[in-house]
């Protein structure tokens, strides 16, 4: 089954700014039918690795957050460790490496959580979604969250 692609014009964006854009994307693709009061939801995002640019915007995801909990639930921002040695390697590094690219409580309104934990080994055993193929390992937090964004 093929799941709807919603498509944002960013020639919008110089008059109502990206982040009013965003939240129109949200609400076409149905956020807001997914996230309840209290909900603890997990925003998945790549943090990046230092020296590199290639992540989303810190601006971005406050967007997201603050419409979270507009919505009731609790956001808090997510990545997994690497397997690669690298500042995200475990989850202190992983954190630091966060906090460097500006996703903090302070700047996005939610904590930084590592989704596999301290050491990159906190998962959880999952049913495969297709049928015949054997269950996956989910990272815990993700496994755990009342909802994912």
């Amino acid at each position: 089954m093929a799941s709807p692609v919603h498509l944002l014009s960013l020639t919008q964006s110089r008059r109502k700014g990206i982040p009013a854009l965003l939240e129109r994307l949200l609400e076409a693709a149905g956020l807001p039918g997914h996230i309840a009061e209290g909900d603890i939801t997990a925003l998945k995002l790549h943090v990046g690795e230092p020296g590199n640019t290639a992540y989303i915007r810190p601006p971005f995801v406050e967007t997201v957050a603050a419409m979270v909990k507009r919505l009731g639930g609790r956001p808090f921002l997510t990545d997994t460790t690497t397997l690669y040695t690298g500042l995200r390697r475990n989850g202190l590094d992983l954190i630091r490496a966060a906090e460097l690219h500006g996703f903090s409580s302070i700047s996005i309104g939610a904590p930084f959580i590592p989704a596999d934990g301290l050491k990159g080994d906190e998962a959880v055993t999952v049913p495969s979604p297709v049928e015949g193929n054997p269950p996956v390992h989910l990272a815990a937090a993700l496994a755990k969250a009342d909802a994912l964004v």
